[in-house]
């Protein structure tokens, strides 16, 4: 083989491999958009989600289109048999470029029709009530400080009770 012969070949191997990996890659993308593949990747991630949060959570349906917009329809979630939060519908949109940042930006979260009561979970302190319907767009969420910056926030059709427990007194909200 001559000089020539061999940067042609090395050029069409680079070549051949980058196609391979572009159409691995663009395979890869695309089942995650497959409806069986969702569900199989959803459930394990509610499992995984409910092993690691001390709450059982369950949902019908889980659906995830792109860009990222995930919804979830007819979920429970439930600690030590006693329901926490149920409703119709939970659906996200995540803005892409932030998780290359490692951060989350939410291009809006919306609840419709989710019933709630957080018994005992909180230290003296009782949310119940049921959440018509709840949107809001939030960005920069940081889990370690448990912070978000909340843009916008719309609640219709809700009735939300807070009661706090202060030296054995009830105060409601």
């Amino acid at each position: 083989m001559n000089k020539g012969g061999i940067t042609q070949f090395v050029i069409k191997a680079i070549f051949v491999i980058a196609i391979i990996g572009i159409i691995i890659m663009s395979g890869g993308i695309a089942m995650l958009y497959q409806p069986s593949v969702q569900r199989y990747i959803t459930q394990k991630a509610l499992v995984a989600l409910s092993q690691e949060s001390e709450f059982d959570i369950t949902a019908k349906d889980i659906s995830l289109t792109f860009p990222l917009k995930l919804v979830i329809e007819d979920f429970v979630i439930t600690k030590e048999d006693k329901t926490i939060a149920q409703g119709e519908k939970i659906a996200a949109s995540i803005y892409p470029p932030a998780l290359f940042n490692g951060k989350i930006e939410i291009n809006y979260i919306m609840l419709e029709n989710v019933a709630f009561s957080t018994g005992n979970t909180i230290e003296n302190t009782t949310i119940e009530g049921k959440i018509g319907y709840l949107r809001g767009v939030i960005r920069s969420i940081d889990l370690a400080r448990q912070r978000a910056d909340i843009r916008q926030f719309s609640l219709q059709e809700s009735n939300i009770a807070i009661t706090t427990k202060k030296d054995n007194k009830e105060e409601e909200s």
